[in-house]
């Protein structure tokens, strides 16, 4: 479980919620601007500019590197990676607090099965250049789970992807939230109402409110934290209000 007590991305600040908790499958959801990419980046201990406690299982992140890398992924919305690099090459790369610098046939296959439950085996003896931007997602995520660490950490993960390739990557990520404790900044409210076991909603660098998807996404809170009316779909969840 991770867990942020009194915490606060700026100081003097009031702490809306003092004890924020995420498990499983946790969405990330608010407003361009409103903190949700310097919060994830705060978590995975590259931001330093807080107050208040991180706990991963009860425990603050390791300061070495190496311990870090062992514990949380961080998968950010985009990344520079040197063109030289195959795609085989980045997911064996994401592997490295595992290996240390001599990757095995374990480690080739972890890697390859990946790339398999992500449709795309077909990628990975090419360039990171010959391939889409909605490609490169999928690797990109395929990295951070391969670094196999129970904490993982993503910013858009599905940003400007098609349907399949956004419903492939959240079903894998859906069923990795079964052993880890996955975090995803969003923007799409359906797939934090269809994938999403809990949710963080973020205003204004505070998390104003937190608990099960489906009793804190309502139409009220959400119309409120969009300026958009919005209504609940059982099946499809929010979506803009139309009569």
């Amino acid at each position: 479980m991770l867990e942020l007590l009194n915490f606060n991305l700026k100081e003097n600040n009031p702490v809306a919620v003092p004890n924020l908790k995420a498990m499983n499958l946790t969405g990330l959801i608010g407003l361009n601007g409103s903190g949700k990419t310097t919060l994830l980046r705060t978590i995975a201990g590259i931001h330093k500019n807080f107050t208040g406690e991180i706990l991963f299982n009860g425990t603050p992140l390791a300061k070495p590197l190496h311990l870090k890398a062992k514990t949380v992924a961080w998968c950010p919305d985009q990344m520079d990676i040197p063109s030289s690099f195959r795609v085989i090459d980045i997911l064996l790369l994401g592997r490295y607090p595992i290996h240390q610098g001599y990757p095995s046939q374990n480690d080739l296959f972890a890697s390859r099965e990946l790339l398999s439950n992500l449709d795309a085996l077909h990628l990975e003896n090419k360039s990171i250049t010959e391939i889409s931007a909605g490609e490169r997602q999928k690797v990109m995520v395929a990295r951070a789970l391969n670094q196999e660490t129970p904490y993982l950490l993503l910013d858009e993960p599905t940003a400007h992807l098609d349907l399949k390739a956004t419903r492939t990557i959240m079903n894998v990520l859906k069923k990795a939230s079964a052993t880890k404790t996955i975090l995803i900044a969003m923007h799409d409210l359906g797939l934090a109402w269809q994938y999403s076991d809990h949710l963080w909603l973020m205003s204004e660098c505070h998390v104003i409110a937190q608990g099960p998807t489906q009793t804190i996404m309502t139409e009220e809170r959400l119309s409120l934290l969009y300026e958009t009316q919005l209504e609940i779909h059982s099946r499809f969840g929010p979506q803009p209000f139309s009569k």
